[in-house]
């Protein structure tokens, strides 16, 4: 186990606890045949109304583990890059709190 939590890590964005967190909500990641069917286990994958010649795909069907869900959903959200954080904390600058208690 202690190969795939290495491995997940060198992907970007993924820590140590992010890693660790996937591998023991999906313990033996071999038992899974390729990578649909693992999104099949996490949920993640669309759900369908068909009918006849008519196939619609809706939201995710949320069915599948939800906490390897939410880790993985987590993973993709956007993070601040340090430019940014400066910019929002910039020494001098004054905070939204600051300017409201001005006003």
């Amino acid at each position: 186990m202690g190969e795939v939590i290495l491995a997940l890590q060198a992907l970007r964005g993924i820590g140590q606890i992010s890693a660790v967190t996937i591998v023991s909500e999906l313990g033996q990641i071999s038992r899974f045949r390729g990578a649909r069917e693992l999104m099949d286990y996490s949920g993640a994958v669309p759900s369908e109304d068909s009918s006849g010649p008519r196939v619609q795909r809706g939201v995710i069907t949320k069915t599948g583990n939800a906490h390897l869900r939410r880790v993985v959903r987590q993973l993709g959200l956007p993070t601040p890059t340090r430019h940014q954080r400066q910019a929002t904390h910039a020494p001098g600058r004054a905070s939204r709190r600051e300017v409201k208690e001005i006003a």
